[in-house]
């Protein structure tokens, strides 16, 4: 089939192109793909003719899906050039009710190689704009149904610079390598680590007037040792080029009640999902040791700009049980709060 050099997709590299082929246009095309890396065209005669129509012929049409790809063809001699990344981002999933009903439109895949056949002469894109480093956001990732975590299609597309990632919660029982994680991480200068907690929750007797003992919650916190005897914990970690960069665990406290505690993820990975794939791994576990609820003492945030796990295990269906504790027992901490959801 003989390259169509006057329409050309232009993709970042070869793993964006791959995936494409692969993935979203599997049949044949009336387009050139091109990429910035100089893998596409794999023939290197396509590929110099390719690069030589886009510096020098103004008739020329590229389609660009991400704003990343831009730097490539400040030098292209076209103004003929359709960029998709808005298209494209507009379809993942926000929060924003009202974005989704004014923004969303609802594409798939096969319905994108569509739009890039058809609509190849609806928007000129000033090739001058160029994209600064893609930010983080929680809908550019994916949990699939089984509890893994990957980068969603439409950004493998239009964000290069981003890691795929394919991410998954696995168990530990190397209590020393979760030990130092946590005094690294969650707890550092913490003296004692323990690999369970001996907390325990108990309807609250309105004659406590503790300072532990907040005002209007219905639970109140106390300890049973026989928790050390009793109970196994199960310690839940994420780990990316063999590193540990997510963790949590779990263990009985009671019958049916099942703790969550030590949920942390490094900074640089958060706002991706990996605190709901942690959270959702545990609450697995406690369903399968027979639980019927659920519950967590997280901390709130030490100033305005300080994480709260409890937005995570809001989001994750707990609830906040009551006001926010300090014990007294470190000033320099934040209030803990109860947060419980049922199984």
């Amino acid at each position: 089939m003989t390259p169509q050099y006057n329409k050309i997709l232009f993709l970042e590299d070869k793993r964006t192109a791959d995936f494409y082929i692969d993935e979203i246009y599997k049949h044949n095309v009336e387009l050139l793909i091109v990429t910035g890396d100089n893998t596409y065209p794999e023939d290197k005669e396509y590929r110099d003719k390719s690069w030589n129509r886009i510096l020098n012929d103004e008739t020329i049409q590229i389609v660009v899906l991400s704003r990343h790809s831009m730097k490539h063809l400040l030098n292209a001699k076209t103004t003929n050039i359709l960029l998709l990344h808005d298209l494209i981002e507009s379809n993942l999933i926000h929060s924003d009710k009202r974005y989704i009903q004014n923004y969303n439109i609802g594409f798939n895949k096969q319905q994108l190689a569509w739009i890039i056949h058809v609509c190849l002469l609806l928007n000129i894109q000033n090739k001058y704009i160029t994209a600064p480093p893609t930010k983080n956001k929680s809908e550019y990732y994916n949990i699939n149904e089984d509890n893994k975590l990957s980068l969603k299609w439409e950004c493998r597309l239009i964000y290069p610079d981003l890691p795929s990632l394919d991410l998954e919660v696995e168990e530990t029982d190397d209590w020393e390598e979760v030990k130092e994680y946590w005094n690294n991480t969650l707890w550092p200068g913490r003296e004692n680590t323990t690999h369970m907690s001996s907390m325990i929750l108990v309807p609250t007797d309105p004659g406590d007037t503790g300072v532990a003992f907040a005002k209007n919650n219905p639970f109140t916190i106390n300890y049973d040792m026989d928790i050390y005897i009793k109970y196994k914990p199960t310690f839940f970690v994420i780990r990316y080029n063999n590193k540990i960069i997510g963790i949590n665990s779990g263990h009985k406290c009671g019958d049916i009640t099942y703790r969550s505690r030590g949920l942390f993820v490094d900074p640089e990975h958060r706002k991706k999902g990996l605190a709901q794939l942690l959270i959702r791994a545990t609450i697995k576990q406690a369903r399968k040791e027979g639980c019927l609820k659920i519950w967590t003492y997280p901390r709130g945030p030490r100033g305005p700009s300080d994480f709260s796990s409890m937005r995570v295990y809001h989001y994750a269906g707990f609830s906040r049980k009551g006001d926010w504790i300090n014990d007294g027992k470190n000033p320099v901490d934040a209030p803990n709060c109860i947060a419980m959801r049922q199984l």
